[in-house]
């Protein structure tokens, strides 16, 4: 009799977990391919070689993303990573469109990290001119995006 009931309680687990595996591959995604360039951020006048290097686009692979919701920063983002080729997997249920940020912004969110309310600000601003927003309610599957990454204009200047 326990055996009968073990193994009908095990099947039913096998179902409910298979259907929450359907449910859950059932969830339209979105793939956006990133690719970057960037800003020399030194001090003194750099090699033409590594200024071409730096402005040459190349896939922003393996590092993290910042998804948020809308472009006011007032809420923690959704943290991703893109993967060894720059794609990032967005899940369509999330909104119908959402703003990408590739800048640390964790001090935004942090009130104890810095008292330097003008400095906070500013950041804020460079952060909501940089976001890339992807629209969701596109049914395009793929979706490539480019960023330039600029040096950040809120710290003074290096010497």
């Amino acid at each position: 009799m326990h055996n009968k009931i073990l193994l009908i309680l095990l099947i039913g687990i096998l179902f409910i977990n298979c259907g929450a595996r359907k449910k859950e591959a059932n969830i339209e995604t979105k793939t956006v391919t990133i690719q970057y360039s960037e800003m020399y951020c030194g001090g003194a006048a750099p090699p033409d070689e590594l200024i071409r290097e730096l402005s040459t686009k190349k896939p922003y692979t393996d590092k993290s993303i910042e998804v948020f919701l809308n472009n006011e920063l007032k809420t923690k983002p959704l943290l991703l990573k893109t993967n060894a080729i720059g794609e990032v997997v967005l899940p369509c249920n999330i909104g119908t469109e959402v703003f990408i940020n590739i800048y640390e912004s964790d001090d935004l969110f942090n009130v104890s990290a810095t008292n330097d309310k003008i400095y906070v600000g500013c950041y804020k601003k460079f952060i909501k001119d940089n976001l890339v927003k992807i629209n969701l309610r596109d049914k395009q599957k793929l979706e490539s995006i480019s960023f330039y990454i600029e040096c950040d204009p809120c710290l003074p200047p290096a010497p």
